[in-house]
């Protein structure tokens, strides 16, 4: 449970009647995984409030998990047997219409029973017959119900306080395993499948795909690269280097570190939480950003550089930027981030230390190591942690750091879970040409020596 203790089934006898009992164990029958994290929460409702509220609160969490009478915290098969059904179900549906409208009304009544968005006709219907199709797909069905299936049995662990720096901090232990058994059904496809070229070569897909930005190790090369890139460019113009750190309002975290000196001492539920997702989070992030850049852009400053999105302990994206502008933009892009930053509940507790964090990149020598100072640098660590963990030593991070002393690949691991799961964009470029372009190029001055 989220106060770190195992209970048994016979925790819960205590409260309520006979009729209270088969109804929980009639719930916590289907929570599998999530079982004993719902009787803490239930122990700890009817120990504060009473046992009508924590049966309330069961039935609230177990709704949420049971869309149309399919329980979503079930297997990888039981959800493809699911998906095929709803397909079959489509098919005869469209086999029993002449009306192609008529018929496209009945299955979007079908999908929106489990709670899935039905594609967007064009007013001249031009896509009318295709969009029935893709209703009547397995493999339609199987991914918008993967999709449901993450999104709200991560939500609901991050309710049940199963997402943090003292359990499982970015994601559930759930969601990990499942992108656990994703990637391992993608790996053995892939060196079960085999391509031949002009020159009658074979090679597996799986050594294919480790040659792509698929493979960890390129991935994070090449984004230091373009960074680097960027960099070497701003030092040519003569244009300053800018570090953010951009964080949502407090509504949007689900957890607050309690700390004293350099260790964490407790996790507890924050207040001001409003049941938003890290989704949510993202949407708003991006929004925040969208703003900026219309602002930015009518005052004719195009910054460049990289985005990079993040988990809290809890799940809650926040974004750094590495920006490179002339001097006199440097100036007016940190004004017009912190406006647009604060604009949301600026007078709430924490908003102007912890909302919006501005470091100017440093010119010259460093006294400590007696190289130059490096915008690339500031991003090194965050790309790092985020893809594979490499060269990254947690011993040095402070103690009231989630991934304080621990394994670096295994915290990137978490990350990259997260992002999965939330279906979360973690690097982005800010100017410049289009990576096609720069990999064309890269991959043709490669060919020619």
């Amino acid at each position: 449970g989220f106060d770190g203790q195992l209970y048994p089934h016979t925790a819960l006898d205590a409260f309520g009647t006979r009729d209270c009992r088969v109804f929980r164990q009639r719930i916590l029958s289907r929570c599998g995984a999530l079982a004993n994290a719902m009787r803490a929460e239930y122990l700890f409702l009817a120990k504060q409030q009473s046992h009508v509220k924590a049966n309330l609160r069961f039935l609230e969490l177990d709704t949420y998990l049971n869309i149309n009478n399919f329980h979503l915290l079930c297997s990888h098969d039981e959800l493809t047997e699911f998906g095929d059904s709803r397909a079959e179900l489509c098919a005869t549906i469209r086999d029993n219409h002449a009306d192609h409208m008529e018929c496209f009304q009945e299955l979007s009544d079908v999908v929106t029973s489990y709670h899935l968005q039905a594609p967007e006709i064009e007013k001249d219907q031009s896509n009318l017959q295709a969009s029935i199709n893709r209703l009547c797909c397995p493999k339609w069905w199987r991914r918008q119900l993967r999709k449901l299936q993450a999104d709200r049995v991560e939500f609901v662990a991050r309710e049940l306080r199963q997402v943090n720096a003292k359990s499982s901090p970015y994601c559930s232990v759930i969601s990990l395993a499942k992108r656990r058994q994703q990637k391992r059904a993608s790996r053995e496809y892939l060196q079960s499948q085999t391509a031949v070229n002009e020159l009658d070569q074979e090679f597996t897909l799986a050594e294919l795909s480790d040659l792509s930005v698929s493979n960890p190790s390129i991935r994070r090369l090449e984004l230091i690269t373009r960074c680097k890139g960027f960099e070497a460019i701003a030092q040519a113009e003569n244009h300053e280097g800018v570090f953010i750190t951009l964080t949502a309002p407090s509504r949007f975290h689900r957890m607050v570190k309690i700390t004293k000196g350099d260790k964490i001492l407790k996790v507890i539920a924050n207040k001001s939480y409003a049941g938003l997702t890290p989704r949510d989070t993202q949407q708003y992030l991006s929004s925040v950003w969208a703003r900026i850049q219309a602002k930015l852009s009518r005052a004719k400053i195009k910054p460049y550089g990289f985005r990079i999105a993040e988990p809290h302990h809890d799940g809650t994206p926040h974004w750094h930027f590495l920006l490179f502008a002339t001097t006199e933009n440097i100036q007016a892009i940190t004004s017009i981030l912190q406006e647009y930053a604060m604009k949301d509940s600026p007078d709430e507790k924490g908003a102007k230390e912890h909302r919006l964090k501005i470091e100017n990149i440093k010119k010259g020598i460093n006294p400590r190591t007696g190289q130059e100072y490096s915008a690339t640098g500031y991003l090194i660590k965050y790309i790092c942690k985020n893809i594979d963990g490499f060269g990254v030593d947690n011993r040095q991070a402070a103690g009231t750091e989630d991934w304080a002393n621990k394994n670096a690949s295994e915290v990137a691991e978490k990350i990259e879970a997260w992002s999965r799961t939330h279906r979360i964009r973690q690097f982005q470029q800010i100017g410049g040409a289009s990576v096609t372009v720069w990999r064309e190029l890269r991959r043709m001055s490669e060919q020619e020596g």
